[in-house]
């Protein structure tokens, strides 16, 4: 008579299923992928369970609910891991997925990057958004402009002095509308720079106005096309600094955003 082979116990077999179970669930915990899962088999099992168990002791009332619950449940799941996906797929990424260091910097680059599409989903297309503070030894100067004896650079507002000192000149003109903060960042601010003629029968404004920002600014240098008599620039900053402004006629302005009768916070002008 052949002996039969020796089996494991069942509760031998059991402990081995349950430590495999919790390793498993244990390494699917490091990631936000992992934790849905978890949570997915979880619910899932739960229900399951007592559908076959425990179904034909209930009611209808309280049968019903609970097929339908079965049935929906990937339905949902579905639904909302497509919606993951689409839209936040970097939050389904775990450190481990990517290694600390570079999910920490991803991170910051996302949230950086979602600032900034906030930003410019409250203002108008095409506006110029000022960067991250640079080095002052970064700051190169810029050539002088037409008619305007060059100023010494200041580092901290490099246009400071250049464009003749003045807003208003050859019938020219250069303001700035009420600088308040953005409601999706209130750390940056939002500001219309606005170039006309002051005799727009006789003088009128014609051509391209250029802008010169803080170096910040990338790209530093606006030009901006005239229409209905104007020359209008939308920026997004976090503090103040001085603006030229150069006409195609060559007349030059020059605003400083700090100055006393600019409509602004006290705080944009302190940055």
């Amino acid at each position: 008579m052949k002996s039969e082979p020796a089996r494991p116990a069942r509760g031998a077999r059991a402990r081995g299923d349950l430590v495999t179970m919790g390793s498993t669930a244990r390494d699917l915990a490091r990631s936000p992928l992992g934790v849905i899962a978890l949570f997915i088999v979880l619910i899932y099992s739960i229900a399951t369970m007592f559908m076959g168990l425990a179904a034909a002791n209930f009611p209808d009332s309280l049968r019903a609910p609970l097929v339908w619950f079965v049935v929906l449940f990937p339905v949902m799941v579905l639904a909302v891991f497509t919606w993951l996906v689409i839209c936040y797929p970097i939050n389904l990424y775990g450190p481990s997925d990517l290694g600390p260091e570079l999910f920490v910097k991803l991170q910051e680059q996302l949230q950086t990057t979602q600032r900034r599409l906030n930003v410019l989903s409250e203002v108008t297309p095409g506006v110029a958004m000022q960067s991250l503070p640079v080095a002052a030894d970064a700051i190169a100067p810029k050539p002088a402009s037409r008619g305007v004896t060059p100023a010494p650079i200041d580092t901290d507002d490099p246009q400071r002095g250049r464009w003749g000192g003045q807003r208003e000149a050859g019938h020219r003109r250069i303001t700035v509308g009420s600088i308040r903060p953005l409601d999706s960042d209130p750390e940056n601010y939002r500001i219309l720079l606005e170039v006309c003629s002051t005799d727009p029968e006789r003088h009128p404004l014609g051509g391209k106005v250029t802008f010169h920002l803080h170096d910040t600014f990338s790209p530093d240098v606006e030009e901006v096309s005239v229409r209905n008599g104007a020359a209008r620039l939308t920026l997004v900053a976090y503090g103040a600094f001085t603006v030229g402004a150069e006409t195609d006629d060559g007349v030059c302005l020059e605003l400083n955003l700090a100055d006393a009768d600019v409509d602004a916070p006290r705080e944009f002008k302190a940055a």
